[in-house]
């Protein structure tokens, strides 16, 4: 039996016990875009520091951007818009520069 098979066959038998009832996320689509647009040389990679707790710093500054932006939205004055936009726009550049340097290694 092939190990495709296996595992299937034991995902169904997970599923009917309910072992899978309290996963978090539970029913959402998966998004893989910033999965298959990471460099495939470095998904594994990516993947055992993510595993290990560990992200690279592109990471943590994604996820930085992020969350500014949702406070940029709740942001009651322009003022505090205004800050929120500089501080992406300063992220964004040394995401940019990080990726630059990438590139220019491979």
């Amino acid at each position: 039996m092939s190990f495709e098979r296996i595992a299937e066959l034991r995902l169904r038998q997970a599923i009917e016990d309910g072992l899978l009832d309290d996963v978090p996320n539970r029913g959402e689509r998966i998004d893989l875009d910033e999965y298959f647009a990471t460099p495939e040389d470095v998904r594994v990679a990516y993947s055992i520091l993510k595993n290990a707790n560990c992200r690279p710093e592109e990471v943590e500054i994604r996820n930085a951007i992020a969350a500014l932006e949702r406070r940029r939205v709740h942001s009651a004055s322009a003022g505090d818009r205004q800050i929120t936009d500089q501080q992406i726009a300063n992220l964004t550049l040394r995401l940019d520069l990080l990726r630059d340097r990438a590139r220019r290694r491979s």
